[in-house]
């Protein structure tokens, strides 16, 4: 996992996976050492929680954004639609994928 700047704050780790955020953007840290953006909320987020299986992640704050821990770890576009995430009252347009 890389090295944390001052504004990285970790709201969950698992044994291969790493949720950060750094003011309003979440990132997650891939076991191929690859850093990308899973969210982006207003006000920034509050909690993070990957499941023990390691298959999902959710990321809680102004919305829910469910994060699927599978290949290509696609990049959260804001308003876009993606297997890879589902986002839930965000204010956003509401996304669900999966």
């Amino acid at each position: 996992m890389g090295v944390m700047s001052a504004h990285q704050h970790t709201l969950a780790q698992s044994q291969r996976y790493r949720i950060y955020h750094e003011f309003e953007a979440v990132f997650l840290d891939t076991p191929d050492r690859k850093s990308i953006v899973i969210g982006d909320f207003y006000g920034g987020p509050t909690a993070a929680i990957i499941d023990r299986d390691e298959r999902c992640c959710e990321v809680v704050g102004c919305g829910i954004t469910l994060y699927y821990l599978r290949s290509p770890f696609q990049p959260y576009q804001i308003d876009a639609r993606s297997p890879q995430w589902a986002t839930f009252h965000s204010g956003a347009t509401d996304t669900r994928g999966g």
